[in-house]
């Protein structure tokens, strides 16, 4: 029947664990030619509490440098069957339960990690947020110190994946199946009432990494939220050929059952080589029907780019008390790199109460700290708009600064953020390599309040994210002129 432990207690400073019932079984048949076997590991009814606030603080170690290499065991392991029922683990303000985890496991030079088939079912994730009674009055701030625009550049120059090479992997690993089931995250206040709750009825994964080959065979994710899909593969040497597939259908967003997003589909490609040209391709339906094609050079200096977004259709509501702005049949060309870059707009756009519609079509040359008008410049039905040689001006502003943030945002969010930091998040976890990324603490915001008259300023002084009503030049010039 094996080893039956019952009641077993651990405590220390933080941390305080309750092992109700534990079973251990042994087969000691091949222990002595190096073959490590159980039979059977299960706990029942786990509890664990751990309060950081009251753990001695962790000495902090250098981080050992040196590629990863094959780690050669002297032993092999194999567990037959795991099993833990009811779960509960406290930490902080935050409590993990589940009620069932079964799996089995083996350990070997020959294959690797294998982890049989697996189940996690009845998932709770709940956290507490606490609201401070006395909320700290706010420090005085210091002057704004000026951009350092040198020391961007100097950041942004080398190439993201320069130092990419070869990445060996500990072990072979392999997950023929991971199924979840009745997953639910919960947020409460502190009166235990609930805030925000997502379910998540279904997680199935399937993934394998033999040699230098890592494969994600399946990844299927159904929750409150939408649905997630995706699938391909990446190699871990000579030009690290990629090709990755990602499908997502998301629900409505609603607040207050007003709707803020409409349900919307997302369908990302990445194909080619992160040593050499990487292509992606991106479409979404909803809130904005468009393609975003084109490709990047992550393993050269200044990361040349060549990208192009096609939007049919789009419109947002930024604020209730205006008509949302609409977008149609838009086309923007980015080529260059990140320090130097060319825009071509092209496209329809209206609403917001003081917009006709109006016909675009500009382009631009850029810089981080500025952007240049060529001397194509139209807008049709601008004439029709109150103020004009004032509204005409922060038009063009406006659609610059659509290009400025669709420089930062599209290109560093979604090329740098959401691309590089998957691929720097998976690398990290799976084969712990370090891909150094951009780190800019700069505020990202663009105003054109440094012009004059009808005269457009040259030197865009903050580059970023087109948070229009926060914009205060937008606000106070073409939302509500004087």
């Amino acid at each position: 029947d094996g080893l039956i432990l019952e009641n077993l207690r651990f405590q220390t400073t933080g941390v305080d664990v309750a092992l109700p019932k534990t079973r251990l079984q042994l087969n000691l048949a091949r222990l002595l030619s190096g073959n490590i076997i159980v039979d059977d590991l299960s706990l029942t009814q786990p509890k664990i509490a751990i309060d950081t606030s009251v753990m001695p603080p962790s000495e902090e170690k250098q981080p050992e440098s040196g590629p990863m290499e094959k780690i050669h065991l002297p032993v092999s392991v194999q567990v037959k069957n795991v099993a833990i029922t009811d779960f509960d683990m406290k930490l902080d303000q935050s409590n993990i339960t589940f009620s069932s985890f079964k799996s089995a496991v083996s350990l070997n030079n020959e294959s690797g990690l294998t982890l049989e088939p697996t189940t996690l079912s009845d998932v709770l994730f709940s956290t507490v947020s606490q609201t401070q009674p006395n909320p700290p009055q706010p420090e005085q701030k210091e002057p704004a110190k000026p951009i350092d625009w040198a020391q961007i550049e100097q950041t942004l120059t080398p190439a993201f994946l320069g130092n990419l090479n070869t990445v060996n992997l500990p072990f072979d690993m392999h997950i023929p199946s991971f199924l979840g089931t009745n997953w639910q995250y919960q947020s409460l206040n502190e009166k235990g009432e609930e805030t925000q709750k997502i379910t998540v009825p279904k997680v199935e994964l399937q993934a394998d990494a033999t040699d230098h080959l890592v494969k994600l065979q399946k990844l299927d994710i159904d929750s409150s939220l939408g649905t997630l899909s995706s699938q391909g593969q990446l190699q871990l040497n000579d030009d690290f050929p990629v090709d990755l597939t990602l499908k997502s259908d998301l629900q409505a967003f609603k607040s207050k059952d007003k709707t803020i997003l409409p349900a919307s589909k997302v369908d990302l490609n990445l194909s080619g080589s992160l040593k050499k040209t990487t292509a992606l391709s991106l479409t979404t339906q909803g809130v904005l029907d468009a393609t975003l094609t084109g490709d990047v050079k992550l393993a050269e200096d200044k990361m040349p780019l060549n990208l192009q977004l096609k939007a049919k259709k789009g419109q947002y509501a930024f604020a209730d008390s205006l008509a949302p702005l609409k977008i149609n049949d838009v086309d923007i060309k980015l080529t260059g790199d990140l320090l130097n870059y060319h825009a071509e707009v092209v496209g329809g756009v209206e609403g917001m109460d003081h917009i006709p519609h109006t016909h675009v079509d500009l382009n631009a040359d850029g810089k981080l700290y500025e952007v240049t008008l060529n001397e194509h410049v139209s807008l049709d039905n601008v004439a029709e708009l109150e103020h004009r040689a004032v509204l005409e001006t922060e038009l063009l502003q406006v659609l610059l600064q659509g290009v400025a943030s669709l420089l930062q945002v599209t290109l560093l969010g979604l090329v740098q953020a959401s691309f590089l930091n998957i691929l720097k998040t998976e690398l990290y976890s799976i084969v712990a390599v370090l891909l150094f990324g951009l780190e800019l603490s700069y505020n990202a915001r663009t105003c054109f309040d440094y012009g004059a008259g009808d005269n457009l300023a040259v030197s865009v002084e903050d580059l970023g994210h087109a948070d229009l009503l926060a914009d205060d030049c937008f606000v106070q010039h073409f939302v509500f002129p004087p």
